[in-house]
């Protein structure tokens, strides 16, 4: 068997962009591997041309795109695992409940431990699906680290897709070994929720629900038993070389900040950076745990049994949103700014309606609290207008179950939240038109990318036009843990 990587030939669609795989299918041999008596990768390797995957010399790992199962290849039988041939090759073969696992590394408790987070994984992903969970499904999954041991036991056919990290057709799930358990494990249940999806659903849908399904669902609680998914990590430390946080905080201060409709698109590119991964995550637990997308987003399973092309099924989950888009635009412009690990959506959300003019005959009063993130005042402002912004109060700052500050609208030094002193009142003024990528990378003064600072007392000028919103700036998931608000006046200065 050549020793050469494999590409894919791509054609990049527009809206809810996505990769088609160009392939022939030979109606014989279709029929033939769906009655379980010949592999896809048997069929493949037999007739090159009625491949799923058409070849392509010189394979790159640009020219890969993971885990697109064609639809006439859909539940086609997994490879035949020869344990003669494994062994030979120095493979070890270990059988669960839910899979069963070919690797060549070192079988530590780590790698026995995978087996019953598969196991405690299924059902979950299959009630979050709306599947009824099969006795007899089964995934075969093959951890690698040195590639040939698999070629020569026919456990890495040569006319895969070239990957970087993991790969899902069907039943069969390739995994390169990680720096860290947890990413391996990761690796493992994100790839299974794919063929989850292509096998019991028949479709995956396009990358961006894809991907950002299986990234939701596969961060999950490591050590615990049982395992529990879908969960925001708490920390750094609790998802060792997980890095997807620090790839997105770092991408948005690169200027890379994508607004909502910009993460359906994505490119061949986002493959190879990675981008892909965090982008996708972050809008599906956005839109699986904000009230205005909760409910549609939740039903997506269900629509992949009834539409299984990429444009419409993207077209129609957009249009399911209806009303509640421009709403979901501006609360995920806050989200990114301020996405970060233990991230709670539900307090941090607010009240995007459209405020009213600033009344020059009153001063308003108002309390801004401590247990919430942004806060709609009411007031819409013009570009230029002049105002003044004082507050008092004390608060107090949860930092831990032995410890919190006491702090005041100017904020404390001792520690930074995005750049600016801890528990500082800040403003923001919130268009009312939806912003442009190069709007919402400009890092514009009251921005949410570069709030305005206030603090004790500022006069200052409207920099844009909008709806004015404060806040105190603290970590999003400590908001229920404090205590307090503050008073604050708005009065126009003439």
């Amino acid at each position: 068997m050549k020793r050469i990587g494999m590409g894919l030939l791509v054609l990049l669609l527009v809206c809810g962009v996505t990769f088609s795989v160009a392939f022939g299918a030979d109606e014989k041999a279709k029929e033939s591997a769906k009655g379980g008596k010949t592999s896809w990768a048997e069929i493949s390797a037999q007739s090159p041309e009625n491949s799923p995957f058409q070849k392509r010399q010189h394979g790159h790992i640009a020219d890969g795109v993971p885990d697109m199962v064609p639809q006439a290849y859909a539940n086609y039988p997994r490879l035949v695992i020869d344990p003669e041939l494994a062994r030979k090759n120095g493979l070890q073969i270990l059988d669960g409940e839910r899979a069963v696992l070919v690797t060549d590394l070192e079988v530590t408790e780590e790698i026995r431990n995978l087996l019953p987070a598969i196991a405690d994984a299924y059902p979950q992903v299959c009630k979050y699906m709306g599947i009824k969970p099969d006795p007899n499904w089964k995934l075969s999954v093959y951890l690698m680290k040195d590639d040939f041991k698999f070629i020569d036991s026919n456990l890495l056919p040569e006319i895969l897709p070239p990957f970087q990290n993991g790969f899902s057709f069907n039943y069969d799930c390739w995994a390169r070994e990680q720096p860290s358990a947890y990413y391996r494990q990761h690796l493992v249940i994100h790839e299974m929720i794919h063929s989850i999806a292509t096998t019991m659903l028949g479709y995956a849908g396009p990358p961006w629900y894809a991907e950002g399904l299986a990234e939701m669902l596969a961060t999950h609680t490591f050590g615990s038993k049982p395992l529990e998914i879908r969960v925001m990590p708490p920390n750094r430390e609790a998802v060792p070389h997980y890095a997807r946080v620090k790839e997105l905080r770092d991408a948005v201060k690169r200027g890379e900040a994508r607004p909502l409709l910009d993460v359906f698109n994505v490119t061949q590119q986002d493959y190879t950076t990675n981008a892909i991964y965090y982008w996708c995550w972050a809008m599906a637990w956005f839109l699986d745990n904000n009230p205005d997308s909760q409910e549609v987003f939740r039903a997506l399973p269900q629509l992949l049994t009834k539409c299984r092309d990429h444009r419409e099924f993207t077209r129609t989950f957009i249009k399911q949103l209806g009303d509640k888009l421009p709403s979901l635009e501006k609360q995920w412009q806050m989200f990114v700014a301020t996405f970060d690990y233990g991230y709670e959506l539900g307090p941090a959300l607010f009240d995007t309606s459209e405020g009213e003019p600033l009344d020059y005959s009153k001063t308003t009063k108002l309390e801004i609290s401590a247990q919430k993130g942004w806060q709609n005042t009411g007031i819409r402002l013009r570009k230029g207008e002049s105002l003044r912004i004082t507050a008092s109060g004390r608060f107090e700052i949860y930092r831990s179950k032995k410890r919190s500050y006491p702090c005041e609208p100017g904020g404390v030094t001792i520690e930074y939240v995005y750049g600016a002193p801890m528990g500082v009142l800040q403003a923001v003024i919130l268009p009312a038109e939806p912003v442009t990528k190069e709007e919402m990378n400009a890092f514009a003064e009251g921005s949410f990318f570069n709030p305005l600072n206030i603090g004790l007392d500022r006069k200052f000028q409207a920099p844009q036009s909008g709806t004015l919103l404060l806040r105190l700036n603290l970590p999003c998931k400590d908001f229920l843990k404090n205590k307090g608000a503050v008073q604050v006046e708005i009065a126009a200065e003439r």
